[in-house]
C-alpha cells in the first residue's frame, strides 16, 4: 500500500473537501428549484416569503438543527394540514439550516442537513407520503451519502473528453469504487458496483449524472 506524504495527504484532503462542497452546491440548487416550484404551484405561496419567515426563526434560534421537525411549529405556516404541505416546509427548513452551516464553513454539518432536505423534498415531490420506519429512513440517507461519494469519484477521475456511455464511466472507476466502498464502509456489493454506478449516472438531476456529464464542475 502506498503511503502518502504529509503534503500529499493534505492535498488529497483538500480535494475531497472541494468535491464535497461541489456536490453540496449542486444538490442545494436542485432542491431549491424544486421547492420553489412546489411552494408556488402546490402551496400557492411566495417561496421567498416562506424562506424569509423561516430564516428569521433560524436567526433567533427558534428553529435549529438540534430540534426534531415536530418542534419547528410548521403548522402555523401551513395553508393546509397535509403531509405534502408539511414536507415542503420541513424540506425548506432543512435547506436553510444547511445553508447557514455552509456559510459558517461547517461543511460536514451542512452536508448532513442537505441530505435531510433532499430526503424530505423527495416525499414532498410525490403526492403521498409512504409509511416508513426509522430503519428505512437510515437506509435512504446512507444511499444519498453513497451517491455523493461516487459522484465525487466520477468527478475526480473524469477524462477531459469525458465518457461515451454511462457503462464506460462505471467500468473506468470500478476498481477505485471498490476501494472506496471498502475504506468508507459503504456496504455496497462489490460485484454489483458497476451496474449500480451505471444506474446512478443515468438518474437525471442527480449528483452522479452531473459528474458524468461534467456540468458545472
Amino acid at each position: 500500500m502506498t503511503t502518502l506524504s504529509g503534503t500529499e495527504a493534505l492535498l488529497e484532503l483538500n480535494r475531497m473537501k472541494e468535491d464535497l462542497d461541489t456536490s453540496w452546491r449542486i444538490e442545494r440548487t436542485r432542491i431549491d428549484d424544486s421547492l420553489r416550484y412546489l411552494a408556488t404551484h402546490v402551496l400557492n405561496e411566495d417561496y421567498e416569503e416562506i424562506k424569509s419567515t423561516i430564516n428569521e426563526e433560524i436567526n433567533t434560534g427558534e428553529r435549529n438543527k438540534n430540534q426534531k421537525p415536530s418542534q419547528w411549529g410548521v403548522n402555523k405556516l401551513l395553508p393546509k394540514n397535509t403531509a405534502e404541505h408539511k414536507n415542503i416546509l420541513i424540506a425548506t427548513t432543512y435547506l436553510l439550516l444547511s445553508e447557514a452551516e455552509h456559510d459558517q464553513g461547517l461543511l460536514s454539518s451542512a452536508y448532513k442537513l442537505i441530505c435531510n432536505a433532499s430526503y424530505t423534498e423527495g416525499y414532498a415531490s410525490g403526492l403521498v407520503e409512504p409509511r416508513i420506519n426509522q430503519g428505512s429512513r437510515g437506509r435512504t440517507k446512507s444511499s444519498l451519502d453513497n451517491k455523493y461519494k461516487i459522484a465525487s469519484l466520477l468527478k475526480s477521475k473524469r477524462p477531459i473528453a469525458g465518457w461515451k456511455t454511462e457503462r464506460e464511466a462505471a467500468n473506468y472507476i470500478y476498481e477505485d469504487a471498490v476501494k472506496l466502498n471498502k475504506e468508507d464502509n459503504m456496504k455496497l456489493t462489490p460485484s454489483q458496483l458497476a451496474n449500480l454506478i451505471t444506474t446512478w449516472t443515468k438518474e437525471e438531476g442527480s449528483a452522479c449524472r452531473t459528474a458524468f456529464l461534467g456540468d458545472n464542475m
